[in-house]
């Protein structure tokens, strides 16, 4: 069995972006103090360099060189020459490219520093997904097992598609697709099915125990990528995490959702201006995993 995260793009890319900047190269190291306080006043260091140490030391024929970011080359040109006339007593004004934005894995950073120095401050929970160091033994087996009680049920219902709700390893409920019905796909059927048994519960809590609001912290797994629609509604549910086998490409023409790959495509689950994200994985099961 393969188990691989839906991640953010921005995660997935192995090289970030650049722009270009204009430098001070200069060769005594004693000078970058003075440099700084000049260019402080009138080129203070902004947000847009955040990412960036402003200078770097390098070896250029065994001599050692030092840069220093003056401003973005389009900023540098726009200047006085009072500024620049100083700048060129000190060192050689050149243009050089550096990362236009901060690396969020250790493979960006790494890249980055091919070219210029930046901060770097490491996202342990993105690299264990990223290398697959997520899940130990026991917990890919229970993943397993829950798929294999959805593809049963599958089996059992005639049904390419069902759902199942786990909060704290504990089955909550399953649900399949409804084909008399065209919006009751799997996906809304649980969370139909959840919010009926919520209700019951309400209605019968004599000790006022907190009763989580639909899917708040539970993992959902469902046989197919869910499509935008069922999406909406697990972000909408505060689902904690969503485990799949099918994407959505790879769907028949029985299945209720459209193939518009909300998740693998789209990533709605990682969208920074929706108000709750959700882990997304999608499973690999091998005809072994399956039989056994």
């Amino acid at each position: 069995m393969q188990i691989l995260p839906i991640l953010d793009d921005r995660f997935l890319k192995t090289h970030i972006s650049k722009m270009s900047v204009s430098v001070l190269q200069i060769t005594e190291k004693k000078d970058i103090s003075n440099v700084l306080a000049m260019l402080s006043a009138r080129f203070p260091w902004n947000e847009q360099f955040s990412h960036l140490k402003r200078v770097r030391a390098f070896k250029c024929d065994n001599v050692t060189l030092f840069q220093i970011i003056v401003t973005t080359e389009e900023q540098f040109n726009d200047e006085c020459d009072d500024i620049i006339s100083q700048l060129k007593n000190v060192g050689e004004i050149i243009t050089v490219e550096v990362p236009s934005e901060c690396p969020l894995t250790r493979t960006q950073f790494e890249n980055c520093k091919n070219f210029w120095p930046t901060n770097f401050h490491e996202n342990k929970y993105i690299s264990k997904c990223l290398t697959g160091k997520v899940f130990d033994e026991v917990a890919l087996q229970k993943i397993l097992e829950n798929f294999k009680k959805l593809m049963s049920l599958s089996c059992e219902t005639n049904n390419v598609n069902a759902a199942l709700a786990l909060h704290k390893d504990n089955i909550v409920t399953y649900a399949t697709s409804d084909y008399n019905y065209p919006l009751k796909h799997a996906v809304m059927c649980l969370i139909d099915a959840v919010a009926q048994k919520q209700l019951t519960q309400t209605s019968k809590n004599n000790d006022n125990e907190e009763i989580p609001y639909l899917l708040r912290g539970n993992d959902v797994f469902v046989i197919q990528e869910p499509c935008v629609m069922c999406s909406m509604a697990l972000i909408h549910s505060r689902v904690k995490r969503l485990f799949f086998i099918n994407k959505a490409s790879d769907l028949n023409k029985l299945s209720c959702c459209p193939e518009d790959t909300a998740i693998t495509s789209m990533k709605l689950h990682v969208g920074n201006k929706l108000n709750h994200r959700f882990e997304a994985w999608k499973i690999t099961l091998n005809t072994k995993n399956i039989s056994d």
